[in-house]
């Protein structure tokens, strides 16, 4: 019986001794802390990340290499696991000083057991640094372009009016022949297709790059605008607008992204309609109440196929290749949904029409009393420039030239 237990004590000594080696010799680094987040042990890869002596770091506290702004993060993680012990709980992106590159972050999973010295906490940390560098490079470069194609979309429109008048002159001019009145008027189309694709630049830029701002939300006057500014579209006339709204008292949301969302949806059905037919309509349903609204745009226009109706909403797509324009409408109308927290389906039959349901969140519970549809042109400018210049200072080149001595597979172009 004693050679029995002796080797059973002896093949775990061998287990625990495998088991700690793994560890060790792991890309990861393993974490024993206690309640107060002191560490009571941490594997050796701590030293090639890091640059900590494993001793150092050894009855020292986590919170001591954790970055500020990832303090609360890891501060959290303790807590709900204290709450649920043998539960795992998952963390992003922390940052922990590194005493050679500035900083690392991490990505790992925590879990709170029960001994009888009290609750000890198992801590598993691999590295994403590359990852999170590339990230902040890319969403700064995406911030780059968007400031670009509003700062762009702004300075094209200036002469694009000059022309629209110049247009408005050689009419006048040329009253009496009509060749040169059909070249007017094909190029006032054009100009008119390029004005809007400028516009949708505008609506993007804005839309990827300012907050939310829920203000208070008339939908009589929204639609009644929004048909006004469409009814000098061609056939336009030809088309009934009828609006139906029953809106909670208090309706809020953000006016900017819901006026881009009806314009693209109202443009559309006024484009792919048909108007062959004896009683063409486009009708505008507002229902809500005090936690959502829900919005309908219903035509009995052209329809869309149904193999179509999953691609209509990405960039650059067209329901038809007949389809005019530049594709961006409804990529753009998702874009503004995502920013509101709302949701669209669309139901489409060839030949009979389409409807576009959207439900958005009513934020009475937020509601600022200026909207973003009230600012200047400058103002909006202006925030995209102050987000641009707070990312640059976040995120300095600095610092991704000292995380490239820790990583070297880092490529800085």
């Amino acid at each position: 019986m004693e050679f029995v237990k002796g080797t059973l004590q002896k093949a775990a000594m061998n287990l625990r001794s495998q088991f700690i080696n793994t560890v060790e010799q792991g890309k990861v680094i393993f974490l024993l802390a206690d309640e107060d987040g002191t560490i009571e042990y941490v594997s050796s890869y701590v030293e090639d990340i890091l640059h900590y002596k494993q001793a150092d770091l050894t009855g020292s506290s986590l919170y001591n290499i954790t970055e500020l702004e990832s303090a609360a993060k890891l501060r959290q993680v303790f807590e709900l696991a204290k709450e649920n012990h043998e539960t795992p709980h998952y963390f992003e992106d922390l940052g922990l000083h590194c005493t050679y590159c500035l900083r690392h972050f991490f990505d790992g999973v925590m879990v709170a057991k029960l001994f009888p010295q009290g609750i000890r906490y198992l801590i598993y940390m691999h590295d994403v640094t590359q990852r999170k560098t590339e990230s902040e490079k890319l969403s700064l470069l995406n911030l780059e372009l968007d400031s670009f194609i509003y700062k762009a979309s702004h300075d094209l429109r200036a002469p694009l009016l000059s022309m629209q008048g110049l247009v408005n002159l050689m009419d006048k001019v040329v009253a009496d022949n009509q060749e040169a009145k059909e070249y007017s008027h094909l190029l006032r189309k054009s100009i008119g297709r390029l004005d809007q694709f400028i516009g949708q630049l505008t609506h993007y830029a804005r839309n990827n790059n300012i907050g939310i701002d829920n203000g208070r939300v008339n939908f009589n006057e929204m639609l009644a605008e929004i048909v006004e500014n469409y009814k000098f579209l061609p056939n336009a006339e030809k088309i009934k607008f009828e609006i139906d709204v029953d809106q909670a008292p208090t309706s809020c949301s953000d006016s900017f992204r819901l006026k881009i969302i009806l314009n693209n949806l109202v443009s559309n059905a006024i484009k792919f309609h048909n108007l062959q037919q004896s009683h063409p309509f486009i009708r505008l349903t507002v229902n809500g109440d005090s936690s959502f609204f829900t919005i309908e745009v219903k035509d009995n226009g052209t329809g869309i196929a149904a193999n179509s109706i999953d691609k209509i909403f990405g960039m650059f797509e067209r329901a038809t290749d007949k389809a005019q324009g530049s594709g961006l409408g409804l990529y753009i109308v998702r874009k503004a949904l995502d920013k509101v927290g709302g949701k669209i389906q669309v139901q489409s039959e060839l030949g009979k029409g389409s409807k576009f349901t959207i439900v958005v969140p009513n934020g009475i519970d937020n509601c600022s009393v200026e909207t973003m549809d009230d600012q200047p042109i400058e103002r909006v400018q202006k925030k995209i420039i102050e987000k641009f210049t707070v990312a640059k200072r976040n995120h300095p080149k600095r610092v991704y030239s000292k995380v490239a001595h820790c990583l070297p597979s880092f490529n800085e172009s």
